[in-house]
């Protein structure tokens, strides 16, 4: 059977997207739970699960430098040490001028780290559970059917993500194989957890950790906290549909708060696990200048170049992907290709539709009945009480049913509503504004 090009890139590729081959210390526990592996000590419990592996939460160590406070007074030549010391003390005296050489020329050694812990996320899989999972898949070009594992899958996951960095997506730190059944994808940790997440109950969705720096009603959030979570969406869609990535999975649960130095929550996307790829582009601009910027001048840059495209539709796919509640309409509609960039953008204005009201604007438990709603596209937009001219304009825009029609993540970004939210997020990523503020 023929393997697409995309395929043979990724299989030519696999040496080198594992950080560390060697061999790997495991500690197992009674019930055969991973405690330990490499640096990693693992806490108890399970941060999330997912369709193929767990997500838990371990400590590693960190090397920092020591703060030193610099002398009160500028030191004293050092031949006039040398003269009031006696040769008993001679010894002394070097020391303290090497002392202070080191302060004045800020040389370090072993003594000026200190070793610190920081939280991770850890995905681990199961290296046979990968790969006799399969699926299949319609070639594009050929219109064969193609045998996909779950395998193929992590591996593109982490090719992706080994591409990214930026202050709006979950940063992937590094990959451990060692020799046993085991994977593990160590991931930046979000600590306030994901933004918002579904009560079975009542279907609605309510925050569920803290809410420190976040206006909220009834568990949900407020326009204007709603607003800045929007703009960091939108950053990170820019910033990969720039780098021809359609993320394909854009809901809640994959977008995580995280906190910026100052203490402001800021959102972040997570969970690149169906995120496709488009390798008949052009090179993308992401480059080495990159990692040179700092945070808001990475944003800014993206954000630029998204105001820059005319149209989101640059590519197309074949197969649907994600959640169904949050596919678009063209996705329930039998279309045979449609734009991923497209139906990221209708995703992103399905999670902002839940964040000021809390609740799906389509749901059904029948999957036929949800798809023909979903396709026919009635947003309920009347159900939403309360709210400004500005913001349901926005919802409109973004949740257009013609793809051809429907906002780009630029022009989400210049919409009047988000001004505001665009212009403090900015802020915030300076780090000029004030402990917890939003």
């Amino acid at each position: 059977m023929r393997t697409s090009r995309r395929e043979r890139i990724s299989r030519g590729s696999r040496r080198n997207l594992v950080d560390d081959k060697d061999k790997l210390e495991e500690v197992l526990d009674s019930n055969g739970d991973v405690k330990r592996v490499a640096d990693l000590t693992f806490d108890h419990g399970i941060l999330g699960k997912g369709s193929y592996g767990t997500v838990r939460l371990a400590r590693r160590p960190v090397r920092s430098r020591k703060q030193v406070d610099p002398p009160s007074e500028p030191p004293p030549p050092s031949n006039m040490l040398l003269k009031s010391a006696s040769v008993r003390n001679l010894l002394s005296v070097a020391k303290d001028i090497m002392g202070m050489s080191r302060r004045l020329l800020n040389v370090t050694n072993d003594d000026d780290e200190q070793e610190e812990e920081e939280l991770v996320a850890v995905k681990i899989f199961r290296k046979s559970t990968l790969k006799r999972t399969k699926s299949f898949e319609r070639s594009k070009a050929s219109r064969r059917m193609l045998v996909k594992t779950a395998w193929m899958n992590v591996e593109r996951e982490i090719a992706i993500c080994k591409k990214l960095s930026h202050p709006n997506l979950v940063k992937l730190h590094e990959v451990l194989s060692p020799e046993s059944d085991m994977l593990y994808m160590v991931l930046e940790y979000c600590q306030l957890g994901e933004i918002l997440t579904f009560q079975t109950q009542d279907k609605m969705f309510r925050r569920e950790g803290s809410t420190e720096g976040m206006n909220m009603v009834d568990g949900h959030f407020q326009p204007d906290t709603a607003a800045l979570f929007m703009v960091d969406i939108l950053h990170g869609l820019a910033y990969l549909h720039d780098n021809h990535i359609a993320h394909r999975d854009l809901k809640p649960e994959n977008i995580l708060i995280s906190q910026t130095p100052a203490g402001v929550p800021i959102a972040k996307l997570s969970d690149f696990g169906v995120a496709h790829m488009f390798e008949n582009q052009e090179q993308s601009s992401c480059n080495a200048d990159d990692a040179a910027l700092s945070p808001q001048e990475l944003v800014h840059k993206y954000s630029q170049r998204a105001l820059s495209n005319v149209s989101n539709c640059q590519d197309t796919v074949t197969s649907t992907e994600g959640t169904m509640v949050f596919w678009s309409p063209e996705m329930c509609q039998g279309r045979k290709e449609f734009s991923a960039f497209s139906a990221d953008v209708w995703a992103a204005g399905v999670c902002f539709y839940i964040f000021v009201s809390g609740r799906l604007p389509f749901f059904d438990e029948l999957e036929i009945d949800l798809i023909e709603k979903i396709a026919n596209s009635d947003v309920p937009l009347d159900s939403l009480g309360g709210v400004c001219d500005s913001l349901m304009s926005l919802l409109r825009t973004v949740l257009n049913p013609d793809p051809t029609k429907r906002a780009t993540v630029g022009d989400c970004l210049q919409h009047p509503f988000l001004k505001e939210a665009s212009a403090a997020r900015m802020l915030h990523l300076s780090n000029k504004c004030e402990k917890g503020s939003a």
